[in-house]
């Protein structure tokens, strides 16, 4: 899993769809989340299903947590010794 945490304005770098579409033939799944009120957020969403991951967006802290507690919880369980 990634989780790609960002203002979501595009500045340099190659095209972030193909990236997370790449990531994922390699089993990466690409989670977005922006928190720009600038967020070019269609891109992001399109980044996120092209990396068989989730889009959201975090306005402030509580929203934010939330987010990551809900992509915690789609994590396989382990046992560690």
């Amino acid at each position: 899993m990634l989780i790609l945490l960002t203002d979501g304005i595009i500045t340099q770098g190659d095209d972030p769809v193909a990236l997370a579409a790449l990531a994922l033939t390699q089993n990466i799944k690409v989670h977005t989340i922006t928190f720009s009120a600038q967020a070019d957020q269609a891109l992001m969403e399109q980044v996120a299903i092209a990396g068989g991951g989730t889009f959201h967006h975090a306005p402030d802290s509580a929203t934010l947590h939330a987010i990551f507690q809900q992509l915690a919880e789609t994590l396989p369980a382990m046992l560690v010794q």
